[in-house]
């Protein structure tokens, strides 16, 4: 099988190199220190699919934003209003991966700026998350405190129908493509798509419980927090484990570090574990 065809031989991890395990596992060895041309075209092509797929997503990210908040004025919806600012960060985050695939460059030579970028959006994303947790987390802790009832609207469950659909969708895709370009932030906004499909799942079961018995109310606000905590335990480990806080982390990479592309190159495939600080 050729290496066009088998998206496992030479996966790219930003933090790694050329894959050589099952797809979607994490990258770790790169085979040599320069891709071959066909599987720098292929990397190129699967990147190009990410970046234009996660447009589409930030379009329809917008719109259901734009039409919830419309609908949350009309119908004095908390709920529709939440849902509305949760699309808006997700679209911050689904931003972040597009950037980080706008140039992906394959050769080793630009193998420092695409790590940095990774490690740049895993954490632009992650702290999104940590938004969508404060925002969820805040308006599902309100609902219990005032034991309000769910929103059963007409309108709230048809964005609750359309987000399963439509999300769910989209989120199997993220993963499938990440199969091919193996990035901890295409994965990340994979997790933001399922997390609202989850929080919809859990506004049409409340919904249709409470048609049965209402002391069932307090269900869909735990199901938001519980998805919170998942997201938000999800997000820390990432932002510890990236030095953000230091200039270095944000300086261009050209300015950062004189390892040449061959002694870069040389030192993923002989020490796999090095991160993006210790080659940079």
């Amino acid at each position: 099988m050729s290496a066009a065809a088998n998206p496992a031989s030479f996966n790219v991890q930003m933090g790694g190199g050329v894959d050589t395990a099952a797809p979607g596992a994490n990258a770790q060895v790169p085979a040599k220190p320069h891709m071959t041309a066909e599987e720098q075209a292929h990397l190129a092509k699967w990147s190009r699919r990410a970046r234009n797929f996660i447009i589409i997503t930030i379009v329809f990210s917008f719109v259901s934003g734009v039409l919830a908040v419309a609908a949350s004025i009309l119908t004095d919806s908390a709920a529709l209003l939440a849902y509305g600012l949760e699309s808006f960060v997700d679209l911050g985050a689904s931003v972040l991966v597009v950037w980080r695939f706008w140039d992906n460059t394959d050769e080793v030579e630009g193998l420092r700026a695409n790590l940095q970028r990774e490690e740049r959006a895993n954490v632009g994303i992650a702290a999104t998350f940590i938004a969508i947790a404060i925002i969820t987390g805040g308006d599902a802790i309100s609902h219990l405190v005032r034991h309000t009832a769910p929103d059963d609207s007409v309108v709230i469950l048809a964005f609750a129908v359309v987000s399963i659909v439509v999300l769910g969708s989209f989120g199997c895709y993220k993963l499938y493509i990440n199969q091919y370009v193996t990035s901890k932030a295409l994965e990340q906004d994979a997790v933001a798509s399922f997390s609202v499909v989850v929080l919809s799942i859990g506004i049409l079961i409340t919904a249709a419980l409470y048609q049965v018995n209402e002391g069932v109310w307090w269900l869909d606000a735990v199901i938001a927090l519980a998805v919170t905590i998942g997201i938000a335990l999800y997000s820390i480990p990432i932002l510890v484990t990236r030095p953000w806080w230091r200039r270095e982390f944000w300086k261009p990479w050209e300015r950062r570090g004189s390892m040449q592309p061959q002694q870069l190159g040389e030192r993923l495939r002989t020490q796999p574990d090095s991160s993006m600080q210790d080659v940079v």
